[in-house]
């Protein structure tokens, strides 16, 4: 299985700010990555979030970035991909911030496709509930 492409959307919607523990959350905004594969499998990645300062406008094209180094890659190779592109960029890029981010739901869609292709759930892929 190959990843074929990957898309960046960004959602805003108005609501009431809210105040909470000292923070203002202003209006609803979320972050959702698409990871397609030549097998025809979607996975889908979301992040972001109300808070005020969070710039999710610069999500797309951290995305767009590493969407030429994912092409061609195999999507279940969840533990590859974070290091290549994780550990690898981080020198370019800066650690934590966008960056950080924008490989988490990335990251996100990947599991999600690994889950689809083997009929299971991700919190099945992660070890299920515990005692």
């Amino acid at each position: 299985m190959k990843i074929i492409d990957v898309t960046s959307e960004v959602f805003e919607w108005e609501r009431p700010g809210i105040w909470n523990g000292g923070h203002f959350y202003g209006p609803g905004r979320l972050h959702k990555v698409t990871v397609k594969t030549d097998e025809g499998i979607e996975g889908f990645g979301w992040n972001g979030g109300t808070a005020a300062e969070r710039p999710l406008n610069v999500f797309p094209p951290f995305v767009e970035y590493f969407r030429d180094l994912l092409i061609g890659r195999d999507p279940t190779e969840t533990r590859k991909i974070a290091e290549d592109l994780g550990e690898k960029h981080i020198k370019i890029l800066g650690p934590g911030g966008v960056n950080t981010q924008v490989l988490a739901a990335i990251n996100i869609a990947c599991w999600d496709i690994k889950g689809k292709a083997l009929g299971k759930s991700v919190h099945q892929l992660l070890g299920g509930a515990q005692d």
